[in-house]
């Protein structure tokens, strides 16, 4: 298991694809959401302690937010627009709970991420994908991936744009 990026070393562990493949894949998955990213509407997150129904209830007005990460039973990350993470940030001290932003150049695991897809599905799609030969945990959904290779790149192009589910993946 790994968390976010960390998926793709616990894939290429596991014998999914090389480590010159890896590190192909890990710049063009930088790079897709570097060139996608919309300098007018940039993205945030924010680490909030507390867990992700009361940090969703907190927030439960605010459009553009998602809970981007589950980390633990005491710790959620939220994404989406810099001004919506602001608010968010302002709701959840309204709340009594504490949030502090994550210096990061994204909104990712959000919608914010989509534009990057199509970019990282090419990339993906380039992969001599093998099936693995040890069992990798998705973030995507917190279960096992899939034997099948062509299922496991499908769920890691979603990967993009999907929360971590690493507190049901643990």
């Amino acid at each position: 298991a790994g968390h976010s990026y960390g998926e793709f070393v616990a894939l290429h562990v596991a014998g999914a694809f090389d480590l010159a493949t890896l590190i192909r894949l890990s710049e063009a998955r930088g790079r897709a959401m570097v060139e996608n990213g919309d300098p007018d509407r940039p993205g945030a997150m924010a680490a909030v302690a507390a867990d992700a129904d009361t940090v969703g209830a907190a927030i439960a007005g605010l459009a553009d937010v998602v809970l981007a990460n589950r980390n633990s039973p005491r710790q959620t990350v939220i994404a989406g627009p810099r001004a919506a993470i602001d608010q968010a940030m302002e709701a959840l001290a309204a709340a009594g709970l504490q949030a502090t932003a994550v210096p990061v150049s994204q909104a990712f695991h959000s919608p914010l991420m989509e534009p990057a897809r199509g970019q990282f599905d090419a990339a993906l799609a380039a992969v001599d994908w093998r099936a693995t030969h040890l069992p990798v945990y998705s973030n995507t959904t917190g279960a096992m991936h899939a034997a099948e290779p062509d299922a496991q790149r499908a769920v890691m192009g979603a990967h993009l744009v999907s929360p971590v589910e690493f507190t049901g993946m643990i």
